[in-house]
């Protein structure tokens, strides 16, 4: 993605987490960079088209955080999320 459409700031991260991508179905990732609203993910296989929303599990700190996320972009395995708050 070659342009930043970002508002809050971002950190650099290397936290591991999941993605639900299906009823039964759950791929790997590492959270790259994340801020407030949302966070760019590198998923550990490839997923041809990721679901509209979908949920996020991080395990930073020994404590699993789950988080509601929609798809802004996909890009082979690396994707932009935005995070939902209600």
């Amino acid at each position: 993605m070659s342009h930043n459409t970002r508002t809050e700031r971002r950190a650099t991260t290397e936290i591991i987490g999941q993605v639900k991508v299906g009823p039964f179905s759950t791929v790997k990732c590492t959270v790259t960079d994340l801020s407030v609203g949302g966070a760019k993910l590198f998923l550990n296989k490839p997923v041809k088209k990721m679901p509209k929303r979908f949920s996020l599990t991080l395990t930073s700190d020994h404590t699993p955080k789950k988080r509601t996320c929609s798809c802004r972009w996909q890009e082979g395995q690396s994707i932009g999320v935005e995070f939902h708050y209600s």
